[in-house]
């Protein structure tokens, strides 16, 4: 009937902008780590295995920002269902700064402890040599991802979903696939090295 049609588009279209962000953030992620193994692969094994044991390393930290993102959500969702706008302020802060403070104490300790890090994972000289740069400068960009993933969240909850599919965009394609390819034509293996963070600081 003609009702149950109208109830089936309007759940397609609530799925479409609810679900649509994290989709193609997903996509973008995969599409990115199979990238940038390609370009690590073309300067050697090392760089290759240092880069993807840096991937790893602080995947578990991005994840939980992304979780606790997660957790904002309905109260966003919500709150600004309800008109309560100054919650979804509140929670959008706190969110933030908790965010920021956690990473940023893992983010400390990786900086300083990189060399520690890459070796529980490969006892390699020429793979440590590689990965310490490359964590240290994943660990500088993790001051960035909390408000980049909450801003997602948010306009993600309550429906602004062509903002939250382009935030969510940036960091894993936009920003990251244009910056790794440039850079690691002009300066090589700084350049890969570099990449997530100037692709975190633009998103």
């Amino acid at each position: 009937s003609l009702r149950r049609v109208r109830l089936t588009r309007a759940v397609f279209s609530q799925i479409m902008r609810s679900g649509l962000p994290t989709l193609l953030r997903q996509g973008a992620t995969s599409v990115s780590a199979a990238l940038l193994s390609r370009v690590s692969a073309g300067f050697g094994a090392p760089v290759l295995a240092g880069m993807g044991l840096c991937a790893r390393a602080i995947m578990p930290f991005t994840s939980a920002v992304i979780g606790f993102g997660q957790g904002f959500q309905p109260v966003a969702g919500f709150n600004y269902g309800a008109g309560k706008f100054s919650r979804v302020r509140k929670g959008f802060y706190f969110t933030w700064i908790f965010g920021t403070v956690m990473l940023g104490v893992f983010a400390m300790v990786g900086f300083f402890a990189a060399g520690t890090v890459v070796a529980w994972f490969r006892n390699d000289p020429q793979v440590i040599a590689i990965g310490i740069p490359a964590m240290r400068a994943q660990c500088l960009a993790l001051f960035f991802v909390p408000f980049s993933v909450c801003n997602n969240m948010m306009f993600q909850s309550i429906g602004q979903s062509v903002k939250a599919t382009f935030l969510s965009m940036i960091r894993s394609r936009l920003g990251f696939i244009p910056v790794l390819w440039i850079l690691s034509q002009t300066i090589g293996l700084l350049g890969i090295q570099m990449s997530q963070t100037i692709a975190d600081a633009v998103a």
